[in-house]
């Protein structure tokens, strides 16, 4: 066989396992948010009816904090240009830090004296957890004919977790997805690039609950609609690396 070397090419995009102790606390807490009507929907992109923010979130720094960190030690490797790589990150980081914390000031110079929901500011809390920073935290429940268009987030990271995902659905799969020219019901799509010969600009994945799902924010990405009469839960989030 003759030698070669194949070169990394394109974004890193990590799937992983969650374990069952944070998909039950993810769970809870998102019924919490759904009882009480925290309503997101105008902040995302998904033509998704039920889709609740985390009000209260700070549990889940420590909790999701070795995900991320495997996620850094690998994307390290993957571009091979690790100090590079972490400096060009903290200037981007820095600069949107900074565009955040004026767009902030002139915020409130504008709504001085206005009174404002205590709900409205809580699901736009940022904190902190070192050398990342969780930007803000929701909860969807999907059903059937409900989908995702492609669309992207802000911050550096983004990541999806599957907490509860219905048999049915991957059946679906099985037994629809040659009945048009793409993959299938109940997809989680990522694109990467135009559709040209001898290359991949797409992964496809049909989710499983525990699950997940991290990359970079700008990554741009989709959810296909199932008709199975179920509801698929999964909780995203953005993240800001420090």
């Amino acid at each position: 066989m003759i030698p070669y070397i194949k070169h990394n090419w394109g974004p890193y995009v990590l799937e992983l396992r969650v374990d069952d102790d944070l998909i039950k606390t993810l769970l809870d807490e998102g019924n919490v948010s759904r009882e009480n009507n925290l309503d997101y929907r105008e902040k995302l992109a998904g033509q998704i009816e039920e889709e609740y923010y985390y009000k209260d979130y700070g549990w889940f720094l420590s909790a999701f904090s070795s995900y991320i960190e495997t996620y850094l030690e690998g994307v390290n490797g993957y571009t091979k240009t690790n100090h590079l790589g972490k400096e060009a990150v903290a200037r981007q980081s820095k600069v949107v830090q900074e565009f955040q914390s004026n767009l902030k000031e002139k915020i409130e110079d504008l709504t001085e004296g206005i009174e404002v929901d205590p709900s409205r500011i809580a699901q736009e809390t940022v904190l902190s957890n070192g050398s990342w920073t969780l930007e803000n935290l929701w909860i969807n429940y999907q059903k059937a004919n409900e989908y995702n268009p492609p669309h992207n987030h802000t911050g550096d990271l983004s990541f999806v977790i599957y907490l509860q995902v219905p048999d049915e659905i991957e059946r679906e799969n099985d037994e629809r997805a040659h009945e048009h020219n793409n993959e299938g019901p109940g997809m989680i799509l990522f694109d990467y690039g135009m559709e040209m010969p001898l290359s991949i600009n797409r992964i496809a994945h049909m989710p499983r609950t525990g699950d997940a799902f991290i990359f970079p924010a700008w990554l741009i990405h989709h959810v296909y609609a199932f008709k199975s009469d179920v509801e698929r839960i999964s909780v995203s989030g953005n993240i800001i690396l420090r």
